[in-house]
């Protein structure tokens, strides 16, 4: 037992950070994330690059992803790395739709509490149509509004 237990713990050290429940990093598919968000809002994002992605401790801030304006969209670890891949897929796509917003010049920053509902209702769109395309529609949330405080 005292080898086993040994093992396990020499082997969660040597992978932790990178492979199965101990990965920092949850699985992800920027690429696909970013094509599924222009799909769905029919965008032309052909000039456009993915953003890249800055995986961080996030959660104990309140949130699982943001994006501050610039090229790059942040991402929990603390909670994604254990999440459902369609989830974590979800909000990858939801934080994109920001990206896409600015970038293509349908909202601009700083954001006003009228371009803030924008792009969430975009965002909040195409999240949940994705976990309802992937079989999870018990991971969409269509009162998102009242936490932003839009349309009242």
């Amino acid at each position: 037992m005292k080898t086993f237990v040994l093992l396990l713990a020499l082997c969660a050290g040597m992978f932790g950070p990178t492979y199965g429940v101990f990965a920092a990093v949850p699985a992800h598919d920027t690429q696909a994330a970013f094509d599924y968000a222009c799909k769905v809002l029919d965008y032309d994002c052909s000039r456009l690059a993915p953003p890249g992605v800055v995986w961080e401790p996030l959660y104990s801030f309140g949130v699982l992803g943001y994006y501050n304006g610039d090229d790059t969209i942040h991402m929990d670890t603390e909670v994604l790395r254990f999440a459902d891949p369609v989830f974590t897929q979800s909000i990858l796509a939801h934080e994109i739709v920001h990206y896409l917003d600015v970038k293509l010049g349908y909202v601009t920053l700083p954001y006003t509490m009228q371009t803030v509902c924008q792009s969430e209702a975009n965002a909040w769109r195409v999240g949940n149509v994705y976990v309802l395309t992937h079989g999870r529609a018990d991971l969409a949330r269509f009162d998102w509004f009242v936490a932003y405080g839009c349309f009242k």
